[in-house]
């Protein structure tokens, strides 16, 4: 990239993860201007909301583009990728973006069409059967035994994966998703075998001719508060991961198998997108594809990141990626925790305001904190929405990132989130067993 060339970026929405691009494509030397649609963030001299792009024309969003010479679009919202956008910026305003198509976010979108992907493509999954009537279920448990996993066949809708233990457990489940699609064709849902082991996350960034790794990240997504919650996303996660001598051998094997498969397949997209394995004994199976980049793993790997991620970003839009070489900090743990409003669980329908009273700033130990709630005492450096309901904390440390995050919020006054306090333990744990 020419040392003197500066971007214009427009990124859609913001959010925690877009609010961790914002401020480090605000440290790059090859920054210009962040447009940022559909905001409510204060602007800057780098910084400029413009507005929700559903009410603009195509010829105005054309024009606007042109006159403010954009370089390349961010599309990391599930609700824009599944309406086609990516298309519309390939064919229509020939812009280079960053997102999936229409088309591969289908593997998101549908467990049974992801799960039929990776059939034809021999990649190790667990066993299951589509079903649409709570009558299958027997013919289900028979065949996988307890626990079995009972799964939304649609993108997530506030329902995550249930592993069930007995058959009341898979009916409430089956009927609490047949509840949200009275009106779709089948599969509502999926019964999955259950098969117990160790689960990472893995992002791969692809820009049509070339698939690169990052390192894996372990992530957390039971919510294991007061009552039961459906789906949170993410709880907190952390990297690098501590990994025996097979699972490296097994996960580097998965890798050159999946970029023989996208180098045959050539799909036509560019983006960042994160594929949760689960490693047994002698096995790696993959449990699903998101066609996203995940929002607290991605975030804590970028914290990790010895690059300059707006140079990244524009390698990708502009399938560069052969040119560029990923690099990491060295001798550093990164760490997130996602804290969520205690309401959440509920899942009301509309904006929740997280209460909170005292908003410290970043301390010596280099706790970085997005801010995905309302700050009236410091509006200008807002770039969240307002009202949301939850917001992480990273930290990146030599021994234990987690130390720092949950001193940080021991001491600030939350009395109506909640948040994982064992994921640090979990941490811990896992390099004492392996040192």
């Amino acid at each position: 990239m020419d040392k003197n060339k500066k971007v214009n970026v427009l990124l859609y929405e913001t959010g925690t993860l877009n609010n961790s691009l914002i401020r480090h494509f605000s440290s790059s030397r090859y920054l210009s201007k962040i447009f940022v649609i559909n905001s409510k963030i204060k602007d800057n001299e780098k910084v400029i909301s413009i507005g929700h792009c559903s009410t603009t024309k195509i010829g105005e969003h054309k024009k606007f583009i042109k006159d403010n010479k954009i370089d390349f679009a961010i599309i990391n919202n599930e609700l824009y990728l599944l309406n086609g956008i990516i298309n519309l910026y390939q064919k229509i305003i020939k812009l280079p973006a960053v997102g999936v198509s229409k088309k591969w976010f289908c593997l998101e979108f549908s467990k049974n069409y992801c799960k039929n992907f990776m059939l034809k493509n021999d990649i190790k999954t667990p066993e299951y059967t589509p079903i649409d009537d709570i009558n299958q279920i027997d013919e289900c448990i028979k065949k996988y035994g307890f626990p079995i996993v009972i799964k939304n066949n649609f993108i997530e809708a506030g329902f995550g994966s249930h592993i069930c233990y007995t058959r009341e457990e898979c009916i409430k489940s089956m009927k609490s998703i047949l509840k949200l699609y009275k009106k779709v064709s089948s599969p509502f849902c999926l019964a999955e075998k259950f098969v117990k082991g160790s689960e990472i996350s893995l992002h791969f960034a692809w820009d049509g001719n070339v698939l690169l790794p990052f390192i894996p990240v372990k992530d957390f997504k039971p919510f294991k508060g007061t009552g039961k919650v459906l789906n949170t996303g993410g709880m907190g996660s952390y990297t690098p991961v501590c990994m025996n001598d097979s699972q490296k051998v097994m996960l580097e094997n998965y890798i050159n198998k999946l970029k023989d498969i996208f180098n045959k397949i050539k799909p036509d997209f560019t983006g960042i997108f994160v594929v949760n394995l689960l490693f047994t004994e002698d096995e790696l199976y993959t449990l699903e594809f998101n066609m996203r980049p995940g929002v607290t793993e991605f975030e804590t790997l970028i914290e990790l990141f010895d690059f300059d991620l707006l140079e990244f970003y524009y390698n990708l839009a502009t399938h560069q990626l052969d040119k560029f070489t990923i690099k990491y900090k060295e001798n550093l743990y990164s760490g997130c925790i996602t804290v969520v409003n205690k309401e959440f669980w509920k899942q009301k329908i509309g904006n929740v305001k997280l209460s909170i009273k005292e908003i410290l700033p970043v301390n010596e130990n280099n706790v970085l904190i997005n801010k995905n709630f309302e700050n009236p005492n410091n509006e200008t450096e807002l770039l969240m929405r307002k009202n949301a309901k939850y917001y992480t904390v990273i930290n990146t440390d030599v021994k234990n990132p987690f130390k720092n995050i949950y001193a940080y919020l021991n001491k600030v006054d939350c009395p109506n989130v909640y948040y994982r306090k064992d994921i640090g333990k979990i941490f811990e744990k896992s390099w004492q067993e392996n040192v």
